[in-house]
């Protein structure tokens, strides 16, 4: 996650797709701007997760995006990447098993 010029407002969250638990979870403070994060974790791939980033300010100084993009790998592959200044409520991204445990999920 590169946190652009407002890290204040960005924030996510990795959780069991299945039971809803916090897996990971973190948020950004004043003085990070522009600062790229990296995170690894071992997590079962059979298992669905659910990541969810949220960028809660539309951000752009002096007419300039303030541009935060993040980049999601999972099983050491590429699921998703978005170069965006605004993810607005959230941007939610599925990856691992295709549901959860055959009980009919919805997305």
């Amino acid at each position: 996650i590169n946190t652009g010029e407002s890290p204040q407002t960005i924030s996510f969250e990795l959780l069991n797709s299945c039971s809803n638990e916090i897996i990971a979870k973190g948020d950004f403070n004043e003085g990070q701007e522009n600062i790229l994060f990296l995170w690894e974790k071992c997590i079962d791939v059979d298992t669905r997760y659910k990541f969810v980033i949220r960028d809660t300010l539309f951000a752009s100084y002096n007419d300039q995006p303030a541009l935060p993009f993040y980049t999601l790998k999972f099983d050491r592959r590429v699921v998703t990447s978005e170069d965006t200044d605004w993810f607005g409520s959230g941007i939610v991204t599925y990856v691992g098993a295709e549901s959860c445990c055959g009980k009919g999920e919805k997305l």
